[in-house]
């Protein structure tokens, strides 16, 4: 991977952009931060996952079981924020309740 950054950016990695991919994990389909990971990776973006639900398939089948991670969220962005982590954009992609935007 550091071949990737140095072919892009040289030897400083400080120009990489870093985005928060606040999404769900769904383990059948074509969606999610399963899918939005490896795009904005080849774009030479580093994805921060932040997972509001693990489900066993997206929802646009007829019967899924869905984890919620909202419980969870503030976790994620209190360690972050401990590590002094700066954002160049979000994205937002599945969120399962008010309270996960209002947490986001």
């Amino acid at each position: 991977m550091q071949e990737f950054f140095t072919l892009y950016f040289g030897k400083d990695t400080s120009m990489i952009k870093r985005v928060a991919v606040i999404n769900d994990l769904s383990g059948l389909g074509k969606c999610s931060l399963t899918a939005a990971i490896p795009v904005l990776s080849v774009m030479g973006v580093q994805a921060c996952p932040l997972p509001t639900a693990v489900l066993t398939n997206q929802t646009g089948y007829d019967s899924y079981y869905c984890t919620d991670f909202t419980d969870k969220i503030d976790h994620y962005t209190e360690e972050w924020q401990k590590r002094g982590l700066t954002l160049d954009a979000i994205s937002t992609g599945y969120l399962g309740s008010a309270d996960q935007a209002e947490k986001s």
